[in-house]
């Protein structure tokens, strides 16, 4: 199994430029075309991969805690 590991400096140098300034044509052009924040992307990449998955399960526990009160409203 492959280990996850945060990107090198260059790498994310290279991400944020991508993202900051799409190119042409490129997916990422698209996704920021249809509305989608890449500075986001941008943030999660700074993360490593276990703090991303952190920051995931966290946004999760808050979601099923408002949906779980949303219910309890009804």
């Amino acid at each position: 199994m492959r280990k996850l590991e945060a990107l090198s400096e260059n790498a994310l140098r290279r991400a944020r430029a991508h993202l900051q300034s799409p190119p042409v044509g490129s997916k990422a052009a698209a996704a920021r075309d249809f509305g989608i924040d890449l500075s986001l992307l941008a943030e999660q990449l700074a993360l490593d991969p276990a703090a991303r998955v952190e920051r995931m399960l966290g946004m999760a526990d808050s979601a099923e805690a408002m949906a779980g009160r949303a219910q309890k409203r009804k």
